[in-house]
């Protein structure tokens, strides 16, 4: 997702990591960086199932666990590679502060251990505040903010398992956000459901695992499109 699809929306790609690869090569963004990897296995969905190396500046992140990444806008990152996989891993990237995709070659400048640890795991939010659910509804996998690792920006992902109709309120925020919704089969009827964009009828007829997650700027920025005044029910 990018401006040629929605003027000033928030830069967004979603996509499925099946087999093992390289990418050479070290660059930078004018953008803060969301870089999510989350494991196929609803049983462990902790578990990444394969193996990430990936460069921050002069720091190399072995990331074996579901998890998001944040790179701060101009840090140098890249010479990624994916290893030892034995199942598809789910990868978002989201660039939080432009509604288009830019590659600037860039050159590791930073000290040693600045970035190493710049990566959260786990849905752990620092408040301890967690999205009220029927029992059985929600897998929670992810949750960062700058409370988690500071200067982050807010994402959150996690699972539908089974049908729902009651959830949340109606709501607004003070901010723009991005809703995603990514089905887990290649079924007919979850392509004709993902194609329908009927977010209502999203958790009702769920025959397989359903991944949901929402970003947004940082208050103040005017980043997205989704700024959703009539709330949304999910």
């Amino acid at each position: 997702m990018d401006k040629k699809l929605i003027n000033g929306c928030i830069f967004g790609n979603a996509n499925w990591i099946v087999k093992p690869f390289k990418q050479e090569g070290i660059y930078k963004h004018n953008s803060d960086v969301l870089l999510m990897f989350i494991g196929a296995n609803n049983i462990d969905p902790e578990n990444l199932n394969a193996e990430i190396e990936l460069w921050i500046e002069n720091d190399e992140l072995f990331l074996t666990r579901t998890c998001i990444v944040f790179i701060p806008a101009g840090v140098a990152y890249g010479n990624m590679e994916v290893r030892n996989i034995t199942k598809p891993v789910f990868n978002y990237i989201c660039h939080i502060n432009t509604d288009t995709y830019e590659e600037i070659p860039a050159e590791a400048t930073a000290a040693t251990a600045t970035y190493a640890c710049n990566w959260v795991e786990k849905y752990d939010p620092v408040d301890g505040r967690l999205p009220a659910a029927p029992e059985g509804f929600l897998t929670r996998l992810l949750w960062i903010d700058d409370k988690k690792l500071s200067g982050a920006p807010y994402l959150e992902s996690v699972w539908f398992n089974t049908p729902n109709d009651t959830g949340p309120e109606k709501h607004t925020h003070d901010f723009d956000e991005v809703l995603g919704f990514f089905g887990s089969g290649t079924g007919v009827s979850r392509r004709n459901l993902l194609r329908s964009g009927r977010k209502l009828d999203l958790a009702r007829n769920i025959d397989q695992t359903l991944h949901h997650g929402h970003s947004n700027g940082r208050s103040g920025q005017h980043l997205g499109v989704l700024n959703r005044t009539d709330g949304f029910r999910g």
